[in-house]
């Protein structure tokens, strides 16, 4: 049980940072391409 409580930890772990990396991409992505991000503070030279 425990095991496996761990195990899914280290799942959600993984998850997490591959959606963060995700999120920046698209970020990174949305920005150089006007996307909506745009709104949210970033430079207008982009």
């Amino acid at each position: 049980m425990t095991y496996k409580r761990i195990e899914n930890l280290r799942i959600c772990g993984k998850l997490q940072e591959a959606a963060t990396v995700i999120c920046r991409a698209a970020a990174l992505h949305d920005s150089s391409t006007n996307g909506p991000r745009k709104k949210l503070g970033t430079s207008n030279d982009y």
